[in-house]
């Protein structure tokens, strides 16, 4: 899972964190909930969630590519 810059869709869910906002499809957001986001300085940002990666380096979004 990453991040990425976008625009907001009808289908994002907006998730308001401590002046961050961030858009979730939110059928992604159902399959990998929850998702924790964490901030460091030296190395940015850090993605967790349920959602099991491939060996590939994919999950089964279809984003990758």
């Amino acid at each position: 899972m990453a991040l990425a810059l976008d625009e907001r869709k009808d289908s994002d869910t907006v998730l308001d964190v401590d002046g961050y906002t961030f858009l979730v499809e939110t059928n992604l957001l159902q399959e990998v909930a929850p998702i924790r986001v964490d901030f460091n300085h030296h190395y940015g940002f850090n993605v967790q969630s349920r959602l099991k990666v491939t060996s590939s380096g994919c999950s089964s979004c279809s984003s990758c590519g």
